[in-house]
Parts: C-alpha cells; sequence; structure tokens
C-alpha cells in the first residue's frame, strides 16, 4: 500500500496543480481591486473611457469582482446605451455576489439599475418585478431611489394609484430626494393633478442641490404644467433653463419646441448659443 501511494504521489502533485489552474490566485483578487479602485477614481474625474479599461481589466483578473461587474454595467447603460452589455454585466453582478465578499447592500443596488435598464427599455413589467424585490430587500441603503423607480414603472403600467403610494412613500423617507419628488410629480400629472404637481416641482427646484437644479426634465414638466395652466411667463422662464442645460438631449428638444409654441423662442436661441431671428 505504501509503495502505491508512492507511485501516485507524482500524479496526484500533478493533478492538484492543474485543478488549481482555473481558480484566481490571491495576487489577482488584489491586481482586480486595485483596478476596480483605479477606475473609481477615473470616472470621478469624468474619464469615462479609463474607466472601462480599468473595469474590463478587473473583471478579467477576478471574473467574481461583483462590483467592477455593477460599475461598468451602468457606464454601458449610461454612457453607451447599450442595453445588453449593461443587463448582462448587473447579472453578473448579483450572480458574483454570491461567490465573493462583496458589500451586503450591493444586490439590492444591482436589482435597482436593473430596473432602471428595463424601465429604459420600455420592460415595465421586468422593471417592476424587481424593483419590488429590491425594495423589500432589508439591506437596501437607496430605498426612496428603489421606491421612485418602481413609480415610473407602475405609472407606465398604468398603476397610478401603486405609482403615487410608492412615490409618496419615498418622499416621506426623504424629502429632499429630488428623484422622488420628479417621480412624485409626474404622478399627479398622470391624475390631472397639476396643482400639486407644481408644488412637488416647486419643492424641488428650490432645493439647494446641485443634482436638482441640474434635473433638465424637472425643468420641462414644471414648463409644461405652468403652460397648461396658463402661467405663460413662468412656462417660457422654466422652458428657456431647460434649454440652457443641453440644447442637444431629447428633453432640450422638446423645450425648445414647446417655446417656440409659447412665443418664447427668441429666448430659446439665445440660451442655445444661437443668434435671434
Amino acid at each position: 500500500m505504501t509503495r502505491d501511494v508512492a507511485r501516485l504521489a507524482p500524479v496526484l502533485a500533478v493533478a492538484i496543480a492543474l485543478a488549481g489552474c482555473g481558480g484566481v490566485s490571491q495576487e489577482q483578487l488584489l491586481r482586480s481591486q486595485r483596478e476596480y479602485d483605479l477606475a473609481v477614481g477615473l470616472y470621478g474625474e469624468s474619464d469615462v473611457a479609463g474607466a472601462f479599461e480599468h473595469l474590463l481589466a478587473a473583471i478579467e483578473l477576478d471574473p467574481d469582482n461583483a462590483e467592477a461587474h455593477l460599475l461598468v454595467g451602468n457606464l454601458f447603460m449610461i454612457h453607451r446605451q447599450d442595453f445588453a452589455r449593461a443587463e448582462r454585466h448587473m447579472r453578473e453582478a448579483l450572480r458574483a455576489h454570491g461567490s465573493s465578499e462583496s458589500r451586503a447592500g450591493l444586490p439590492s443596488e444591482a436589482r435597482n439599475a436593473l430596473g432602471v435598464l428595463y424601465n429604459n427599455a420600455e420592460r415595465y413589467e421586468e422593471a417592476a418585478a424587481i424593483l419590488e424585490e429590491a425594495s423589500s430587500d432589508l439591506m437596501n441603503r437607496h430605498q426612496p431611489l428603489t421606491w421612485a423607480n418602481l413609480s415610473w414603472a407602475y405609472r407606465e403600467l398604468g398603476r397610478l394609484e401603486d405609482a403615487l403610494l410608492v412615490a409618496r412613500q419615498a418622499v416621506q423617507r426623504d424629502p429632499g430626494h429630488c428623484v422622488a419628488l420628479f417621480r412624485l410629480a409626474e404622478v399627479h400629472v398622470a391624475l390631472d393633478q397639476r396643482e400639486a404637481a407644481q408644488q412637488r416641482l416647486d419643492h424641488l427646484l428650490g432645493l439647494e442641490d446641485r443634482a436638482c437644479q441640474s434635473m433638465q426634465a424637472a425643468w420641462r414638466l414644471r414648463g409644461e404644467v405652468r403652460a397648461y395652466v396658463g402661467d405663460r411667463a413662468g412656462a417660457i422662464s422654466d422652458l428657456e433653463r431647460c434649454v440652457e442645460l443641453s440644447a442637444e438631449t431629447d428633453d432640450g428638444q422638446a423645450c425648445h419646441r414647446m417655446l417656440e409654441g409659447q412665443g418664447g423662442a427668441t429666448g430659446a436661441a439665445a440660451s442655445a448659443g444661437g443668434e435671434a431671428p
């Protein structure tokens, strides 16, 4: 028996070495984390291309780097509008979470990101299902955002009372949450409650928060509400601010068209950097 074991020892050593080839070494894990950290820093400096490069390197080094999968999925959605690749990486983040030591709140963040992706892709039933799952996660640290996105899905599905309920929950939890305020205003408009919609938008756009002040869709929506109730001067002011933020986006172009209808095209041209006729 001892001689048999001795003869098998070299074979076992080779088998063990080969079995380890498919794994990820400690060095690779550390390098993957460094690539991820570098990508986060580059993205914070608005270097999107650099962030992509280092995130993909992080994933190549460690396919179970859930944080890298989630961030690159968000970048594919936001900056490339490549929903297929975005969804694949977000799903990989959920899978990898179970295989790695990623933070506890990551699954709810990944599900929230998927919900936003499905909403943008007009896959509202799927959005509602995964956002409902995220909203029931006790580790969800961004519950108001999840409820706001769920309200978006419900509104598009025609479930207006449900949309109103979850949007109100979001605002109650965080009264200064600009996305939640915007989604609640959208539901009020859908319910023909324009006074309530304007109150929410006034609150949102009155907040001393750069992110809220930069919400072009909020300026567009308040411009629409003001135009509907006959506040022409207020509508023109909001629509001009909308165009000033960007004349190239869908919201910016919609605001420009509405300005022409309000007789404010001169202001729109000036805001967009053009010459008034």
